[in-house]
């Protein structure tokens, strides 16, 4: 009885859940993060490209060939990542993140070894059982052959495998959040608890958009609301998982994810609304202020053709003047 009655009404809990917790993402100015001291330069974005792998380009076509197949031979995993890095690189040298290390298209579990090792921010208790899992899960699950993107704080390494800026983005701001913790192991560990995890993913949904209005990038912000809060309702459905059984878990959460897409294609459509009126009031505020230097120069002009007279006579006086 408890399955039944919450699966239909699961969906408007979603897109409400959704909506609530990325409500307040349009009203507040955006905060650009700042963690170098004043004074100190920051150290420049390192970005590292992947080259050509046979064994890792050939594990890919085979696993994006399903999605290819339903793309009616079309893989947009397979298409440039240069405006995802761009749009990242400017996101992070933006929020003062130019320690995190960018990997593009690349694949290394040695160098991810050796930069958990190096990274003093996370305490070895966690450096060595979550982070080692990480690592380990990096190196059998490459994110380049599955044109994931994704941030491992243990090793302060964001990585870029996919076409989509917004994903990027997305888990750059997953590094911005983290950046601001003091206990970073602590912080990640209880990050995965099941309430705290969809907050974490709504602050990070909240972090995007906010940068996205704040650069006025308003195509990639209209892209990013089904996107993202499409990511956001699959994690509101495992909040769901404890109270269904294991074969409904997946389906709800495919619902979710279809129900926070919705949910952010109407917002988008209010938000493009929202930009075409401010686009209009710039147009007009512009057309204006041109208006208003023609006529002054005009008036200089006139000033200056008739010499001796005085706009602001009457013409009566001017007449009885020149007789």
């Amino acid at each position: 009885m408890r399955t039944s009655r919450l699966v239909p009404t699961f969906p408007r809990a979603v897109a409400w859940l959704v909506v609530v917790l990325t409500a307040g993402c349009a009203g507040r100015p955006y905060k650009y993060g700042r963690f170098h001291p004043e004074g100190v330069e920051a150290p420049p974005l390192v970005v590292e490209h992947g080259g050509p792998d046979e064994h890792l380009d050939r594990l890919k076509s085979i696993v994006q060939f399903p999605k290819r197949l339903l793309s009616f031979g079309r893989n947009q995993d397979e298409e440039s990542t240069d405006e995802s890095e761009r749009q990242v690189a400017q996101y992070l040298e933006k929020n003062d993140l130019t320690d995190v290390y960018v990997s593009v298209n690349d694949y290394d579990p040695d160098d991810q070894w050796r930069r958990l090792k190096e990274n003093d921010r996370v305490a070895p208790v966690w450096k060595y059982t979550l982070g080692a899992a990480s690592v380990v899960g990096y190196t059998l699950l490459p994110g380049r052959v599955f044109g994931k993107d994704n941030y491992n704080p243990f090793t302060n390494t964001l990585s870029l495998n996919s076409p989509h800026p917004n994903r990027g983005l997305y888990e750059a701001a997953w590094a911005k959040d983290v950046h601001t913790k003091s206990h970073v192991g602590s912080y990640v560990a209880f990050s995965y608890l099941p309430g705290l995890s969809l907050a974490r993913e709504a602050k990070k949904t909240d972090d995007v958009v906010g940068y996205l209005q704040a650069e006025e990038n308003w195509e990639l912000e209209k892209q990013a609301y089904p996107e993202l809060y499409a990511q956001l309702g699959s994690r509101s459905a495992g909040l769901a998982s404890p109270f269904v059984s294991g074969i409904a878990s997946p389906v709800i959460g495919l619902g979710a994810r279809i129900v926070g897409h919705t949910t952010g294609r109407v917002v988008a459509g209010q938000r493009a609304k929202e930009i075409e009126r401010i686009q209009t009031d710039r147009l007009n505020v512009e057309i204006d202020e041109w208006l208003a230097e023609v006529a002054r120069e005009e008036s200089a002009e006139i000033q200056l053709v008739g010499g001796e007279d005085d706009p602001s006579e009457s013409n009566s006086t001017r007449n009885s003047r020149n007789d």
